[in-house]
């Protein structure tokens, strides 16, 4: 578990990539209980040049994040695109949910950051999450999960062997 926030860090301390190819394929998900709107706050931290090529590989679509030529679509794509490489399931349901609504998205040179909203039920025993963003774009791909709810937290690492994990809340 230490490698992984010691990966985490690294990552969110990241300023000096902008025009080079970065070395790390990584992307980072936050789901965080919001107890104001009893909702998720489900965040990806993604880098740009890496979601600009998979929107574009997948759809052939142009983003142009934050340029003044910046696609009119960009919260579609956005959405389109992490609906089809997320879920979640609580409780044991059966089928992984992505009722993910679009709140924001904010961008620097390296990385952009989008965020969502998701319902959370009234109460959580445990928890089925899967997400494979980018892993169809890079074999090394390796995502960081955190889930915080209330005072529990969970992270762990997805990557394209694994791309699911399944946990109680304690």
């Amino acid at each position: 578990m230490r490698i992984i926030f010691l990966i985490l860090a690294f990552f969110l301390s990241l300023n000096t990539f902008s025009a080079e190819k970065h070395p790390l394929h990584i992307a980072l998900v936050s789901i965080e209980y919001n107890s104001k709107s009893k909702n998720f706050d489900v965040l990806f931290k993604i880098f740009v040049d890496d979601f600009e090529t998979i929107i574009q590989k997948k759809y052939g679509i142009n983003l142009n994040t934050g340029k003044s030529s910046e696609n009119p679509k960009y919260d579609f794509y956005s959405t389109k695109y992490v609906k089809e490489h997320f879920g979640i399931v609580f409780n044991n349901g059966k089928k992984y949910s992505n009722d993910l609504i679009f709140k924001e998205k904010d961008s620097n040179i390296e990385a952009i950051w989008i965020k969502f909203e998701m319902k959370a039920p009234a109460s959580i025993q445990s928890v089925k999450l899967k997400t494979s963003v980018m892993t169809d774009l890079y074999e090394d791909q390796t995502n960081l999960v955190v889930f915080k709810y209330k005072n529990f937290e969970e992270a762990f690492k997805l990557d394209n062997v694994v791309k699911e994990n399944s946990f109680k809340i304690k």
